[in-house]
């Protein structure tokens, strides 16, 4: 059976090194990833993709709104789409240096039993953040320098701030091109987790947190 394909959407092709890195991290987990420039014709083709990633190297401008209706899951790591999500307010982002996030909602299956302030980068690097989302949404982590939104997730049927339903689920983390480079494993986790979640391939338990399982969906893909 062929792997499932995630639809990645970059500056250049061939990709640039932050983008590469997480082209590679999705092959790890068993996905197909069709990498794409900005610069083609949008949107792509999105046959037989079971989710889009938009990655920060892009120009927002080059792909405004134009996955808005993709009935598939889109992954966003730029900040400045959030507006054409008709999520955000223009100009409600912030781009700033940092190693940590802090995690606001720890029992969130994406947090992976991650709490507090997490350190997801080795050195000072960009983390991308938001504020003022005004549709229903859920925060898992925060820029901790700042304060603000930094891991977002929006469920299908959410209305826009212009009342139209999210034809599939949402998610934005921000992730910014410099930051890939030096992701720790938490940062790491917290991507594929956030990748997870958006094809509802991130389980929950009802155990206790002491004995919780877990396990990913390339682990699952390596057993068969």
């Amino acid at each position: 059976m062929a792997a499932d394909k995630i639809v990645f959407i970059g500056a250049t092709i061939p990709l640039g090194a932050p983008d590469e890195l997480v082209q590679n991290h999705l092959t790890s987990l068993g996905f197909t990833v069709e990498a794409h420039s900005q610069d083609e014709a949008q949107p792509v083709n999105l046959n037989g993709a079971v989710a889009v990633l938009i990655f920060e190297s892009v120009s927002s401008a080059l792909i405004t709104s134009l996955y808005n209706d993709a009935n598939i899951p889109v992954i966003s790591t730029e900040a400045y789409i959030l507006d054409d999500w008709r999520i955000t307010p223009d100009t409600a982002f912030d781009v700033t240096a940092g190693q940590f996030v802090t995690i606001v909602d720890p029992a969130n299956p994406i947090a992976g039993g991650l709490s507090g302030d997490v350190r997801i980068s080795t050195a000072d690097a960009a983390i991308g953040s938001c504020q003022n989302i005004n549709v229903d949404f859920t925060a898992v982590a925060k820029a901790t320098s700042v304060g603000w939104t930094s891991l977002a997730t929006f469920e299908k049927g959410v209305n826009d701030m212009d009342g139209k339903a999210l034809p599939a689920r949402r998610a934005y983390i921000g992730y910014q091109a410099a930051l890939v480079p030096t992701l720790t494993d938490d940062g790491w986790t917290l991507l594929e987790n956030t990748v997870l979640w958006a094809l509802g391939r991130l389980g929950t338990t009802d155990v206790e947190p002491i004995q919780k399982l877990s396990t990913t969906w390339g682990e699952m893909k390596a057993k068969n």
